[in-house]
């Protein structure tokens, strides 16, 4: 069975590359589940497997920036949550696909599953982690309660991504102003 879960990790890995390829090439809008079926080389019934949609690949991306994540996590070592929270805002601001790809990606995944965030949101993707740190930061007091760790989660991948489409300054001013407008609106007034 370890076999069979290793293929299938692959394949997936293996289509989310192919479109991620394809989508730095034709754009997120103007590439297909056909044409990433024919970069991938697989049948359509395939891709239907792995994924339910092509908006589904947001899961994927995030899962993939987040097993950069924890070994970046692991390598900065034991950390008060506020200080690791914004390592990670810093790192996914210069880690994530590139805005013109995870813009419409992302939008596209809002409209297609609406309220239903499950699909970017399991075990080891971005969204898990954040909202992991969040809640430290929370049980810490350097993070309000008063909001849930999964809303203030969103939040910060949203002001991110935003602001990498629209970036204010230098990169490092650009984070630095990240940080300021998510902690302070995310600080501990309780």
């Amino acid at each position: 069975m370890a076999t069979a879960g290793g293929k299938r990790e692959r394949t997936r890995r293996h289509i989310y590359e192919c479109a991620l390829r394809l989508f730095r090439e034709k754009g997120y809008s103007g590439t297909s589940v056909g044409d990433i079926c024919a970069e991938a080389s697989i049948s359509r019934a395939t891709f239907f497997i792995h994924f339910s949609e092509k908006a589904a690949l947001v899961g994927e991306a995030s899962r993939y920036l987040g097993e950069a994540w924890a070994s970046f996590e692991r390598a900065l070592g034991v950390l008060p949550a506020i200080s690791l929270l914004r390592h990670y805002i810093e790192f996914l601001f210069d880690n994530m696909v590139a805005p013109e790809i995870s813009a419409p990606m992302l939008d596209d995944f809002r409209q297609t599953f609406s309220g239903n965030m499950a699909p970017g949101t399991g075990p080891g993707t971005m969204h898990y982690h954040a909202t992991e740190i969040i809640i430290r930061a929370q049980d810490e007091g350097d993070v309000t309660s008063l909001t849930s760790a999964d809303m203030l989660a969103h939040h910060a991948i949203r002001l991110v991504i935003l602001y990498r489409t629209s970036p204010i300054g230098t990169p490092n001013e650009t984070k630095a102003l990240l940080w300021r407008l998510f902690y302070l609106g995310a600080q501990s007034t309780d």
